[in-house]
């Protein structure tokens, strides 16, 4: 009887992990907000997001009211460019998304020619004002410095027998 409840206890614990490890996502999600310098939305207004260090460009045309999404981004630094008639290009260098971030960032365009464009770089960080949740992301030199006895799995499975 105590050995079918340690074999039980093992097999939950494991469907326990496997469950938050299907729930680890590795893109974000960005989400923009054209408007004139008025604040009236911009629709139909062609949005460029370029990854910095592969290149990949990803595309989209702000809705009805203004909006834009870009989702399923690898992680990386992203350079925006959103473009549309009747108003200067607007083009923002060095966006960084770390996985899971949920960003959303409003974007003015001046009213001028499509061939002028208005840079910006160096911008404040992206807060996620999307949803309430909380993350952090830990790399391999971090997980590689926690305190574990020895790197050995069974202590936290002290009755599994190999």
């Amino acid at each position: 009887m105590r050995r079918s409840q340690e074999v039980m206890i093992a097999i939950l614990s494991c469907l326990g992990f496997l469950g938050s490890a299907l729930s680890q996502v590795s893109t974000a999600t960005f989400y923009g907000i054209a408007t004139d310098s008025t604040g009236a939305v911009v629709p139909g207004a062609a949005v460029t997001m370029t990854n910095s260090q592969t290149g990949a460009t990803y595309r989209k045309v702000t809705d009805n009211t203004g909006e834009f999404v870009v989702d399923f981004l690898p992680t990386g630094t992203y350079n925006l460019r959103i473009e549309a008639q009747g108003f200067k290009a607007n083009e923002t260098k060095g966006i960084t998304l770390t996985a899971g971030q949920q960003a959303r960032q409003t974007y003015a365009l001046d009213v001028g020619s499509i061939n002028e464009t208005v840079s910006v770089a160096g911008t404040a960080p992206l807060l996620n004002a999307v949803s309430a949740e909380q993350q952090q992301s830990i790399d391999s030199t971090e997980v590689g410095q926690l305190p574990l006895q020895r790197r050995n799995f069974r202590i936290f499975f002290p009755w599994a027998q190999v």
